[in-house]
Parts: structure tokens; sequence; C-alpha cells
């Protein structure tokens, strides 16, 4: 397989030479014209001849004016230090399967109208950074300003320069990791023409997915032109990958075995439709601010947005391709979008396989007793529980996540978005126009192409549920397996603890035995007794003494001797309490049961 850093390489060395030909063929050109111009203006001087070769490529140059130019200002993973670059030429869009059909296309059925002149200096984003009202996501998203890459800066600080000779229609900036100052200069950059405020909101603020596509009605011209949709999921943390102060993630080390360390990672795909609004929509809503609406020509100049914060440095930087040409702008932002979509269910892959290869059981564990004694009993720091209980957890984290990205899709692009036939989603207003049929058929396209990845996206979710049912019998075998093992141990335990019941009844029986007779020598060790050498009397008190204690003592120590002592006892105490009171000649009340 080839290394990535070879390829890279080679797709540089295309490009430099791509860009010679390029330069080469630009200044045939222009020399082409002037030679022209001055036959034109004096007949008698010398006429160039054409050859087939300079036919050809005159040819080529007038038609290329027709032809609708994009402004690319693309990002590339592999530079992640800088946070933008251009993607390299290719043949086709590598990533998406969009192979390039200019050859064989109408031009005429696409856009034409030149998206409006911007150019942004120095100054101006130094004021801008300082002047501008920030709002809270883009106070989070700027602290920690350093320095500016001036290079990534020119490459999107205009738009259409005066010196271009071909005009764009539309402009696609993909945006991967950017740095504080980036952020700031896309802020400038696209003011004017999305609600970046917004995006920047939507960017750092945790939640799910979502798609703000109801703009039409919004007071802000910005969101009425504008459509954003918004993924927010999860990724793991890339070697060597830092994510921003602003994303929620996992920076705890771990041991190897259970190294998975996630994160929060959010993306933005943004389109903005320029021109005048084609229609006025009604707004019939009760509280509504505004009473109408405006809708936009889908074929009207366009700016795609695209900004995400992945730190894992495996985003997908070939979805866009610059021999490829839109149809409009809707088109553009599609494609990026289901990019989107297919890194998601990367990502999401990625983290099912490591969460399952820390949960399933291993290879030997048929074949060694260690391994199934260690995932069937629990140890002393509780690993597979807490283990089990992690993944459970992340896993329903993870379906919710890829639902509500589900959803905001299928909310969001019904049938009539697809057909052109919503009444503020990229309508179609001229049924007779030949592109509009051209235009529907390229959506069907795109439209079985996130079919495909809704799909996709289910059957993950099949996926993960059937996981997660795994991780619950894991679960419940170690809690069984640990239940047994500390019943048997509370059995070993109950034993010890009766036979030391019985030890300490014989060290009372022993006891016992020797209390009356301590009692008695005690008696007939003092002092003032008479030191008569006659032991009989020793032995007549010892006998009346010891014998009747022994006998009680045998007697409680049985159940049925307690229960007569008892009973004997009660009784002895109610007689002597009725002699008590016959003495004092008041007859005493016994207590009813």
């Amino acid at each position: 397989m080839s290394d990535p850093k070879d390829v890279d390489a080679l797709l540089r060395q295309l490009d430099a030479h791509r860009d010679a030909y390029m330069a080469t063929f630009q200044q045939m050109h222009d020399l082409l014209a002037r030679q022209l111009a001055a036959s034109a203006t004096n007949p008698s001087g010398p006429i160039l001849p054409q050859s087939p070769t300079n036919a050809n490529v005159k040819a080529r140059a007038l038609g290329r004016e027709h032809r609708p130019r994009l402004s690319f200002s693309l990002s590339d993973a592999r530079k992640s230090s800088l946070g933008l670059a251009a993607i390299p030429a290719s043949t086709a869009s590598r990533n998406t399967g969009e192979d390039s059909d200019d050859d064989d296309c109408d031009y005429a059925l696409y856009v034409h109208e030149p998206l409006r002149k911007q150019m942004y200096d120095d100054d101006g984003l130094r004021k801008h950074l300082m002047s501008h009202d920030w709002q809270n996501g883009s106070k989070d998203i700027l602290d920690g300003i350093t320095a500016v890459f001036l290079g990534l800066w020119n490459a999107i600080r205009q738009v259409n320069p005066a010196n271009r000779e071909h005009q764009a229609v539309g402009r696609i900036t993909v945006v991967r990791d950017p740095s504080p100052m980036l952020f700031g200069a896309i802020h400038l950059t696209h003011h004017a023409t999305f609600d970046v405020d917004q995006i920047f909101d939507l960017l750092v603020e945790p939640g799910v997915s979502k798609a703000k596509f109801n703009g039409a009605y919004h007071e802000d011209e910005r969101q009425q032109r504008s459509f954003v949709f918004s993924l927010e999921y999860y990724t793991l943390i890339g070697e060597g990958c830092k994510p921003m102060h602003w994303q929620k993630a996992d920076l705890q080390e771990k041991e190897n075995s259970y190294d998975i360390r996630i994160t929060r990672c959010s993306s933005i795909v943004a389109l903005s439709l320029s021109g005048e609004h084609i229609k006025r929509v009604n707004n019939h809503q009760r509280r509504a601010r505004t009473k109408h609406g405006f809708a936009y020509d889908p074929f009207a100049a366009w700016q795609v947005l695209n900004v995400g914060a992945y730190p894992d440095l495996k985003s997908s930087g070939d979805v866009h391709d610059p021999s490829k040409h839109y149809v409009n702008g809707v088109e553009a932002f599609l494609i990026t979008l289901l990019g989107e979509f297919r890194d998601a269910h990367k990502r999401y892959e990625h983290i099912m396989e490591e969460i399952a290869r820390i949960t399933r059981p291993p290879d030997d564990f048929m074949f060694d007793l260690k391994v199934r004694d260690k995932l069937q009993f629990e140890d002393e720091e509780y690993t597979f529980s807490r283990r089990y209980f992690w993944a459970y957890q992340t896993l329903g984290t993870m379906n919710s996540s890829i639902k509500a990205m589900v959803d905001a899709y299928e909310d969001t692009f019904v049938e009539d978005v697809w057909e052109g036939k919503h009444k503020t989603i990229w309508s179609i207003l001229d049924e007779a126009n030949p592109r509009s049929p051209y235009y529907r058929t390229r959506m069907y396209s795109l439209k079985k192409k996130f079919e495909r990845e809704i799909s996709r996206f289910k059957t993950l979710m099949r996926e993960i549920r059937e996981h997660r049912e795994e991780v619950v019998g894991l679960r419940e075998e170690l809690f069984v397996g640990t239940s047994i093992h500390e019943s048997r141990n509370s059995v070993k335990n109950t034993e010890i603890t009766i036979q030391q019941g019985h030890n300490i009844k014989l060290l009372t029986l022993v006891s016992i035995f020797f209390l009356p007779l301590t009692f008695v020598t005690s008696v007939f060790g003092m002092t003032n007794m008479p030191e008569e050498r006659q032991y009989w009397h020793f032995g007549i008190v010892t006998a009346t003494v010891c014998v009747p204690f022994f006998i009680l003592i045998g007697s409680l120590n049985t159940v049925r001797g307690m229960t007569f002592w008892r009973k004997k006892t009660r009784n002895g105490v109610q007689h002597a309490l009725d002699a008590v009171a016959w003495i004092r000649g008041r007859p005493r009340k016994r207590a009813t049961k």
C-alpha cells in the first residue's frame, strides 16, 4: 500500500506541472490576443498564419468565457498546524464518487451570475477584531489569539479580484481546526454573507445535530438567504492532537488496555445565496415577528462555508475537486454535507470498534482458564463493572447522537425540497427553463447518495443496540459469577463464626465450673474462720452450692430449660406479689390477657 506522504508529494508535483502548463497556456493566449488586436488596427501589418494548434487554442480560450468558475478556499487535514490549505486537484471527487462531466454538459444550465467583488485588508481585520460586538461562542473561539498566518489570510480575504479573467459564480471555504486568529479572519470575510455569530455559537455550544433552514422569516437578511446544518457528535482524540479549550474531552491518561479518549467534535456546513429574492412568502405563524419571508433563487451566486473542529486529523480532504463544476450552490452545499456525513459514520465506526475491543472477550478466552476467571469474577478495583457501565452509557449516547443527526436530515430534506417545490427552500419558479429538469436530475442523484448514508447510519444504530445488549449480558454474567463467589465466601465465613462460637461456649462452661468453687474457697479462706482440720464442712458446703448451680446452668443452656425456668420465675414473682397484697389487705389486680 502506498505511503500517504509519497502520494501527497506526487499530487503536489502534478499541481506544479499543471500550474506551469496553465501559465504557459495563458501567456500564449495573451500573445495571440495582442497579435490579433494589432492586425485589426493595422490591416497592412503582418498577419499571423493560423495553424490547427493555434485555432484550437483560441477556440478553447473563448469557450471558457462561458464556463462558471469556482473560487476555492479549501482545507486539508495534512496541514493541521495552519488550519487551511488547498486541496490537490484530481480528475474526480474521490470521496463522493462524483465523476467530472464538464465535457458532456451544457454550461447554459449552470449558474452565470458572478459573485459580488469583495476585498479585505489587514487593517480591516484588526479593526474588526477590536470593534465587533462578539457573542459568547465567538469569544470562546477567539480566546488565545497569537499570530496571523498571512498565507491563509490571503487565501480568503478577496472574492473575484479585478485582475481575475474569469469571474467566479460560487466559492467554497473549508476550514479544519483553525487557529483563533483564523476564526477571526473567517468572521471578517464572511460576516456580510452569513450570520457568523450564530455559526460560532452552534459550533461551540454542546447539543445535538440540527438544521437551521427556517431563516426565511427572520429579520436578519443574512439568515433569510442562508441555510446552516450543524453536526454534533464524537470522535477519538488523535495521536499528538489536542482538543480546543471549548470542546468537552476526556484528557485523563488511562492504562494501555483501556486507552479510549473521546472528545466532542462539531462541524458547520452553511450555504448563502446572493442576489434579490424571487418571491415573497406569507408567514402564517400566530406569534410571528414578521408578516412575510423571502425565498431566493437556487441559481444565484453562492458561497459555501464549512468549518470543523476535529482533533483527530482524519477528515477527508478530497470531498471537493477544483476540476469539478457544480450546477449551483445547492449542489455544492449538499456534496459538502454528504462528505461530513461520511466522515461522521467513519468516526462512529472507529469508536464502536474500540469499545468492542475492551468489552468483548479476547480470542484466547476459550483456552485460558485465567482469562475466563478474570472476566467472570470481579477484582478489588471493580475494573470490569466500571468498564461495562462506561461502555453501555457511551454507546447509548452515541445512538442518541446518530438519531439526532438522522432526524435533522429527514425533518429538513423532505420530498418538496428535492423537487424544488418548497416554499422557502431552493424553490424553482421557472419550470420552462431547461436547467430546471437538469437541476432535478442532479438533485435526484444526490438524494440517492444521502439515502444510502442514512441507511448506513440506521444500520450502525442497530449494531450499537445489539452491542449494548451484549454488554448487558457480560455485565449480568459478571454479576452472577461474582455473587456466587461472594456467597461461597460468606458460607465459609459463617462456618468459621460457628466454630468460634463453639469455642467460646466451651470456654464459658469451663468458667462456670470453676465459678462456684471459687466462691466456696473464698468463703473458707477468710482469716476469721476457725482453723480446724476437719474438711467435711467444706465438702458439704461445696456440694450444696455447686450441685444446684450446675443443674441451673445446665438447664438454662437448653431451650426447654430456659422456657421452664422463665415460666417458674414468672409464677414465683406473681405469688410473691399476691402475698404482699394479702398482707396489706388489698387483693392484687391481675392483668387481663
